[in-house]
């Protein structure tokens, strides 16, 4: 098992045992900063390698081995129930153990302690756990909604109450049965979205509930609220609660290279191949990707690993590259975007380097779908490039 040592542009973290030591479960086995690493499972230390995690083909990583043979990996719906610890907590012991867990938010790779601190003087109105998965294969966010509603809405009852925020509310497709009745216990209100593709990143989540009148619109409904994933939400609870630490991710693994789709309660370090396998991975199958078949990252699937934020692999048969053409103008991406916004101007004011009047334009409400790659009869990248657009703004190029 080789657990990363850096999660998404954080430092890295630096071992606290030695090698050839025996751990157990939950054992603190490296940290750096604000992240911290846990033994998934029992096992004795091993070496320093480098993985492909992450997106990054130079991940430092740290081997644990297994003194029994068979991997860990558990079939979707198993777990303990919720266990509840005491009523009453005081407000910065409750930061000091999320820090102490190391929790991160899937989306940016930030430690949830960090954000909250950030957040500490701040009027946040709602606290928002987005449960709309980016396809309809995709269904991580409801798979732990339906096996653990429970300890999501538990997690989601921390942050409002340590935010002091005036509502909890969970975002789910208009179409999924969800448990209210918990959900009422806990103080959390339930919202059924509607629209095909709001999730995406937090502010698309944020305008979709705005739409609904359920938030406040305009830049206050950013400025007050926070969108966090299901998962962490989880893994918050399991931290506070029952008091285990983030040491696994459900991880959906899905896609026309697999004859059994399936969602796994996998150990953070876990080989992506032990998933692939399970899921009946097929001979013919091309290539992997991390997240969605039209917006995730390419990965090598016999080095990938399961990180402390993985979500979801889709294996694909056929992924053909066609080569580029000149844009011809059809305005397929303008129709088909959900963001309602220019993709292929984007695209042009990148190329250019003018990226404020990209900004100015729409690039923020990009949610990186890929639909406008996908539809683009020219066979255009246009959501790479917006991604690298996205990058250059956020380093001050």
């Amino acid at each position: 098992m080789r657990l990363p040592l850096r999660v998404g542009r954080g430092e890295v973290m630096e071992p606290v045992v030695g090698q050839g030591e025996r751990v157990s479960t939950g054992q603190l086995l490296a940290k750096g900063g604000h992240f911290r690493l846990f033994a998934p499972r029992a096992g004795v230390v091993g070496e320093r390698q480098s993985v492909w995690a992450e997106g990054r083909s130079d991940q430092p990583a740290l081997t644990l081995h297994a003194e029994a043979a068979a991997e860990q990996v558990e079939a979707a719906g198993s777990g303990d129930h919720l266990a509840l610890g005491p009523a009453q907590a005081d407000r910065w012991a409750v930061l000091e153990r999320i820090a102490e867990a190391g929790i991160v938010l899937a989306e940016t790779g930030e430690p949830l302690a960090e954000r909250l601190r950030g957040l500490a003087e701040a009027k946040v109105r709602a606290v928002v756990a987005n449960a709309n998965p980016l396809e309809a294969d995709l269904t991580g966010p409801l798979a732990i909604m339906r096996h653990w509603p429970e300890q999501v809405f538990a997690g989601l009852a921390i942050l409002k109450r340590w935010l002091g925020a005036e509502a909890g509310l969970v975002a789910y497709p208009v179409n999924f049965a969800i448990d209210e009745a918990t959900a009422a216990l806990w103080q959390v209100r339930c919202l059924a979205v509607s629209e095909k593709y709001p999730q995406g990143r937090g502010d698309a989540v944020l305008r979709t509930l705005a739409r609904q009148r359920h938030l406040p619109g305009g830049r206050r409904r950013k400025e007050r609220s926070l969108v966090v994933g299901v998962q962490m939400l989880r893994e918050l609870e399991r931290a506070l609660f029952a008091e285990r630490m983030p040491t696994e991710r459900l991880v959906t693994v899905s896609g026309d290279g697999v004859d059994r789709p399936m969602q796994f309660l996998a150990p953070v370090g876990l080989a992506l191949m032990a998933l692939l396998e399970r899921a009946g991975l097929r001979a013919d199958a091309r290539c992997v990707v991390e997240g969605s078949s039209l917006a995730g990252v390419a990965v090598e699937a016999a080095e990938a690993v399961v990180s402390a934020t993985s979500e979801s692999f889709t294996a694909i048969r056929e992924a053909p590259r066609q080569r580029p053409q000149a844009c011809i103008r059809c305005g397929w991406c303008i129709d088909d975007c959900p963001a309602g916004i220019d993709p292929a101007r984007l695209l042009e004011l990148g190329e250019l380097g003018q990226y404020q009047q990209a900004r100015e334009i729409g690039l923020d409400a990009c949610i990186e779908c890929g639909i406008c790659s996908h539809v683009c009869p020219s066979h255009l990248r246009i959501m790479e490039y917006i991604r690298m657009i996205k990058s250059q703004v956020h380093h001050g190029s």
